[in-house]
């Protein structure tokens, strides 16, 4: 005798959901799919971020991995960062106090891993070299002046002008900007926004969604064509300008210092003076790089472009990192003098920007005793 419509249906239901069950189980014991596991070589302190992509990880311990291999290579002892914590507001940095100190200045440092340090310990990045001479040396928080390491790896200037838009509430008193390298890197298969699309797709898979669905979206993109490359750079020099003038925007009454970036291979060709160019050769430069070249000369012109056209002061880095090199060729003479790969500054390295950006800056500094 055929059982009633209403218990078949219910049946049904009940082994619908005993499959599903069955099958979402089995999959957790499996695991999320191969493109949202965490890869093995992932730094500990880097975590996924919804509106980041990536970000440091409060509380997690930098593992330094450029700065052991600096330390292999040239037989030195290993440093001790056992207390290299990324801070609660996820800065490379000591703890804020919060709210800010009545009286203090802050200045915010936004960039990549340069400005993080990978390759030197906290206190040989020139954000902490600036602020012990802002400060007229070494003094235990809250100081005078509290210069703050924004810098994230592989962070490009739209990136950076998230971070800046997050620690407005801080109360900035000056801002300077160091973005460059990561922009000018390879696209990575598409624009920069559909990577941290797909980032922001692992986050979901880590344990925030059924993994019945994780698989099957997994399934649909191993079917699915590949975005196609619609780009050279990460950021172009068109978004470039246009998040720098975001950023300036973004700083409303703080005093802003935009750094040109030098790199190891500055030694090897002439430098342009870009304080010495006019606007009209400047901008011709900027045109011609745009139609064709796009190259680190031209990403250094738009910076140098964008703080002509905002009246913002536009260190140049690189320059002044190769008058060094040649005026002392006794104390610079091996290539590791000023760098410890080919973008990040070595202690040397990190000092002589740091000296660089003091007089700009003169009016926050405390006097020495």
């Amino acid at each position: 005798m055929a059982l009633p419509l209403k218990r078949r249906m219910l049946y049904a239901l009940v082994t619908t959901v005993l499959v599903f069950l069955l099958a979402e189980g089995s999959l957790w014991v499996l695991g999320p799919p191969p493109d949202a596991r965490r890869p093995t070589d992932y730094p500990a302190h880097l975590g996924f971020d919804a509106a980041l992509g990536w970000q440091l990880t409060p509380g997690a311990v930098n593992q330094g991995p450029i700065l052991r291999e600096w330390e292999a290579r040239w037989g030195l002892p290993s440093a001790d960062t056992s207390d290299d914590v990324i801070s609660a507001k996820g800065f490379r940095d000591d703890a804020l106090t919060d709210p800010k100190p009545v009286g203090q200045k802050r200045i915010l440092v936004l960039g990549d891993s340069s400005v993080f340090g990978s390759g030197v310990v906290i206190a040989d990045t020139f954000s902490s070299k600036l602020e012990v001479a802002l400060n007229g040396g070494a003094t235990p928080p809250p100081r005078a002046v509290e210069v703050i390491n924004g810098g994230v790896p592989a962070y490009t200037t739209y990136q950076s002008m998230v971070i800046l838009q997050q620690s407005l509430s801080l109360g900035l008193d000056g801002l300077i900007i160091y973005n460059m390298n990561s922009d000018m890197m390879a696209a990575l298969g598409g624009a920069d926004a559909q990577l941290q699309d797909g980032i922001r797709q692992m986050m979901r898979s880590q344990g925030r969604a059924l993994q019945l669905l994780s698989w099957l979206r997994y399934g649909l993109s191993a079917i699915r064509p590949a975005p196609p490359l619609t780009r050279t750079h990460r950021v172009s020099m068109e978004e470039y300008a246009e998040n720098l003038h975001a950023m300036i925007d973004l700083a409303g009454e703080a005093k802003v210092v935009m750094v040109i970036p030098p790199q190891r291979g500055d030694t090897e060709h002439p430098l342009v003076d870009f304080n010495a160019t006019d606007d009209a050769l400047l901008r011709q430069l900027v045109e011609y790089e745009q139609a064709g070249p796009r190259s680190q000369r031209g990403y250094r012109a738009v910076m140098a472009w964008v703080g002509r056209q905002r009246g913002v002061p536009v260190v140049d880095a690189p320059s002044h990192v190769v008058t060094l090199l040649k005026a002392s060729p006794a104390d610079y003479k091996r290539e590791d003098a000023m760098f410890v790969d080919p973008i990040h500054p070595s202690i040397n390295g990190h000092a002589a920007i740091a000296e660089l950006l003091v007089p700009y800056f003169a009016d926050f500094a405390q006097p020495t005793e």
